[in-house]
């Protein structure tokens, strides 16, 4: 996965020309441009309608005996809901298929909108699972998910370097370069050629294409 060292050095050298003049900053700010340009990027990636396996993440959530649960809250890196499981009898069950946990309630729980909710005897003990889709894209070294890249040893969960550096130059200033336009198009095709090698790559859970809620 790329660190945020290899996406500083490889944008240092592929966009000398517009760091140089101060058309992408690298160092200065608390995110820094860059790294703001990155977050963006990732953003375009979560807007796809695909099961990036490297978006989901495991939440467990104990029990109290509320009948609700904000899973926004509970989750601050929390973007849509997968699957829920566990709950019969705060037990580890199967997965359930994703459109049966995402819209079909089930045993006294169902899921209405960001937030679970216990129609009948909600536990008071015990814990439960859910998949869900995270919306931060990078992890400190010690694999904890934040939204912004800061120390050089964080990365980008996108396994893919070539559509983040690719990315980053669809955002650059180009009024610097008089072949703008032709130099824009160039980019623009090669973050379209690594979006598509990610959608090949085989990085999605299954063979579902849907929107997830």
């Amino acid at each position: 996965m790329p660190t945020w060292s290899d996406i500083k050095t490889i944008c240092q050298t592929i966009y000398a020309r517009y760091v140089n003049k101060g058309f992408i900053e690298m160092l200065s700010g608390n995110p820094t441009e860059l790294a703001i340009l990155i977050d963006l990027i990732h953003g375009q990636i979560l807007d796809q309608p695909f099961e990036w396996n490297f978006c989901k993440e495991i939440g467990t959530i104990t029990a109290t005996g509320a009948t609700t649960y904000d899973l926004a809250t509970l989750f601050p890196d929390f973007h849509s809901i997968y699957q829920v499981y566990g709950i019969n009898d705060n037990q580890d069950h199967p997965f359930a298929p994703n459109y049966e946990a995402n819209i079909v309630p089930a045993d006294g729980w169902s899921i209405r909108g960001n937030t679970l909710v216990f129609t009948g005897t909600a536990p008071a003990s015990g814990t439960f699972k859910i998949q869900y889709k995270s919306k931060y894209l990078v992890k400190s070294a010690a694999g904890v998910r934040q939204q912004y890249l800061t120390d050089d040893t964080d990365y980008s969960v996108v396994p893919s370097r070539n559509l983040l550096i690719y990315g980053v130059g669809e955002h650059v200033e180009w009024k610097a370069d008089e072949a703008s336009d032709r130099k824009q198009q160039f980019v623009n095709k090669k973050f379209e050629v690594a979006l598509n090698n990610l959608l090949l790559s085989g990085n999605i859970a299954t063979n579902q294409t849907r929107n997830v809620l």
